[in-house]
């Protein structure tokens, strides 16, 4: 396999393998293993050197950096200022020991989302191209530092967006570089994320682990329990529905941030609202990566109540992947996944009563949740597989690379 180009890929803040979790941390350790073309380097921090060992490849090499707690939160607090603006001390410490191991030059860097770390690749590998991944909206937080985001586009070579919707985002804003913007959705592992058999022997030993009747009808929720995800939109409407519907349980699946439990005044709100109905309401807490199709394929269906503009929740695949009808918050990018009675079903964001009353059609319409179980499998099996993302990817890749004489 002749690879051509030495990319070096830069993980937002989380371990890759992503063994505390992240969509962004998967979808890098996910891609990786199929480019064709290139050798990749992937940089990140927080992971045990094992782990990431026993993962290096002929073609991909893991590199991870550890960081006492100490170092980790005088990072968090610097990182406050270089949000609004002083860009320099974003992971200071990280990204100045990245750059430093490296004695070769990269054909090119693949940030996600961190576009504070443009000036510094720059300053240190001039002939290096820069990739920037926007999985989230985050060159918007500040308007008066529109003149940095504006430098900062201008450096890089390419944007890629995981949606279209933050796509005509970004162009809105910027116009200058509509150009520079491919959207590559995110994928899915087929082999991992499918549908089983009823009676699969994980799936029933999960049920068993969380207290559930084989007769309960289970509504999922995945991801952070944080404002964002409008966790307590679903929570009120599942108590509407729970006075009414017997053998009904929901299940929450995630914390506050990935791995890490950490007690907000958000989550303890959420439970105060569960309190009258905490019998019907499970809070699993983080499911490992790998186990979460035996959750998908345990649910009668998932729920994604998103109330900001989800730019395209990897939730929203694996769910259809594993044959889960889906209802979701008509925001963000979403809908380029979702469309409303063929891969799932749509509801305004943070309106409670309408999620009931799609939850509750769902739930007792069989022959509906078979068809949007089938639509959506065969809708993600024809398009999303990480083999095509890395592709879309290493397209990308060869298109810089083959423009570096014309600067």
């Amino acid at each position: 396999m002749n690879n051509s180009i030495n990319v070096c890929i830069l993980s937002p803040g989380l371990p890759v393998p992503p063994t505390k979790g992240g969509a962004i941390e998967t979808i890098i350790f996910e891609t990786v293993p199929f480019y064709q073309y290139s050798k990749a380097y992937v940089y990140s921090c927080q992971a045990k050197t094992e782990e990431v060992l026993k993962n290096n490849q002929e073609d991909a090499k893991y590199i991870q950096f550890l960081f006492s707690p100490f170092m980790l939160k005088v990072q968090k607090y610097m990182n406050r200022f270089a949000d609004k603006g002083r860009f320099g001390l974003y992971n200071f410490r990280f990204i100045r020991k990245v750059l430093g191991s490296l004695d070769f030059q990269p054909d090119l860097f693949h940030l996600h989302n961190h576009f504070q770390y443009v000036s510094i690749i720059k300053k240190r590998f001039p002939k290096s191209k820069i990739i920037l991944h926007m999985h989230n909206d985050f060159l918007f937080r500040y308007a008066n530092l529109h003149s940095r985001y504006v430098d900062m586009i201008d450096r890089t070579d390419a944007i890629i967006t995981v949606s279209q919707y933050l796509k005509k985002r970004i162009v809105q804003k910027y116009p200058q570089c509509a150009d520079k913007i491919k959207v590559v959705h995110n994928g899915v592992r087929l082999d991992t994320f499918k549908k089983l058999a009823p009676h699969e022997a994980g799936t029933l030993q999960w049920r068993n682990q969380l207290g559930l009747n084989p007769e309960d009808k289970v509504i999922l929720f995945v991801g952070r329990i944080s404002a964002q995800k409008g966790v307590e939109f679903l929570i009120d409407a599942f108590s509407r529905l729970a006075q009414e519907t017997a053998g009904i349980k929901l299940l929450i699946v995630g914390t506050t941030w990935f791995v890490d439990f950490v007690e907000t005044v958000y989550l303890k709100q959420i439970k105060s609202m569960s309190a009258k109905i905490k019998d019907r309401i499970i809070f699993a807490g983080f499911v490992h990566h790998q186990d979460l199709n035996y959750l998908y394929n345990m649910a009668t269906l998932c729920v994604i109540p998103s109330v900001f503009q989800d730019p395209f929740p990897l939730v929203s695949l694996e769910a259809l992947s594993a044959g889960c009808p889906v209802i979701a918050a008509k925001v963000g990018g979403i809908p380029e996944i979702i469309s409303e009675n063929k891969t799932g079903l749509l509801v305004p964001s943070e309106n409670s009563f309408e999620l009931y009353c799609k939850i509750k059609s769902l739930l007792l319409d069989n022959s509906l949740r078979e068809r949007l179980s089938e639509n959506g499998l065969k809708f993600v099996q024809d398009q999303y597989d990480f083999s095509n993302v890395a592709r879309a990817y290493e397209r990308i890749y060869m298109n810089v690379h083959e423009k570096k004489d014309e600067v």
